[in-house]
């Protein structure tokens, strides 16, 4: 390479913070406490809440996260490299298995 291009192979895309936004669902506690009419449990609805969590988790790969962290990296390094007078810049990212998240599992 010469003095002006730069070759940079990167690890695989991780996931290292995921957070299911629980706090913004909205839960009708005048519904929930009515059970005449709602044979649904407020521990039935974490339960449901729960699970909805590990599906996303268990999804992480087909959500496209992959190809948007390389992108976003290939941007912004790009950026910064080109900043300090590359005019190649080429990024190579391993190859990684299925995206998942395991850090608090």
């Amino acid at each position: 390479m010469s003095r002006k291009s730069v070759k940079v192979k990167l690890p695989p895309v991780e996931i290292i913070a995921y957070s299911y936004p629980f706090e913004k669902i909205q839960v009708d506690r005048n519904y929930t406490a009515n059970r005449f009419l709602n044979p649904i449990r407020l521990e039935d609805m974490e339960e449901f809440l729960r699970l909805a969590d590990a599906d996303v988790r268990k999804s992480l790969d087909g959500l496209g996260l992959r190809r948007k962290a390389e992108e976003n990296t290939r941007t912004l390094l790009t950026r910064i490299l080109t900043k300090f007078g590359f005019e190649s810049v080429d990024l190579e990212f391993s190859p990684g298995g299925p995206l998942a998240f395991t850090a608090y599992e």
